[in-house]
């Protein structure tokens, strides 16, 4: 069975009624709490005490890891590299708007039509000055460039740093 009910935080009064919106889900059980939006407007999945904006336990998830979160994007065309997804921080400025604070972006290095193809880095974008920059990448083959999205035609387990320009070529195991 499945239900969704309101559950008072306590006696409910004129002047108390603060009200959390409760929604329980089972199979061929009886219907358990799996998630619960509180009075102050916190999520919780898999708790009925979130103690932040969103929070998701998995009690079962022991010793394993707990997949909590996936973002798909799932324009695709042959031939397409651009397709990414990103988790963006953001923050209320003095003019009433909203400005980004950073993000993190999982990008593809070359078209997903064949199994040898899918490869994917990790990008780090900060902002300054009102302009986002890619501040750190990660590639798919585990190089790490700080200030440089890409690396030399030698790169080989390298940590790429760089102060605004990108080195041609990387010495392998080497930091340049």
């Amino acid at each position: 069975g499945a239900s969704i009910y309101a559950e008072a935080d306590d006696t409910f009064a004129a002047d108390n009624n603060a009200t959390e919106l409760v929604f329980a889900t089972g199979a061929s059980e009886a219907a358990a709490e799996k998630v619960r939006i509180t009075s102050d407007g916190k999520l919780g999945v898999g708790t009925a005490a979130p103690g932040t904006k969103l929070e998701v336990f998995d009690s079962a998830a022991g010793n394993a890891d707990l997949s909590a979160l996936r973002l798909t994007n799932y324009d695709y065309g042959s031939s397409e590299t651009g397709q990414s997804v990103t988790i963006s921080g953001s923050v209320r400025n003095d003019g009433g708007g909203v400005s980004s604070c950073g993000k993190i972006t999982f990008g593809k290095d070359a078209d997903y039509s064949s199994a040898g193809n899918r490869d994917g880095n990790i990008q780090f974008i900060t902002n300054r000055s009102n302009t986002e920059t890619e501040a750190m990448r990660i590639s798919s083959d585990g190089n790490v460039g700080i200030g440089a999205s890409s690396f030399g035609t030698n790169a080989v387990s390298v940590l790429g740093i760089a102060n605004g320009t990108v080195p041609a070529t990387s010495p392998a195991n080497m930091v340049q």
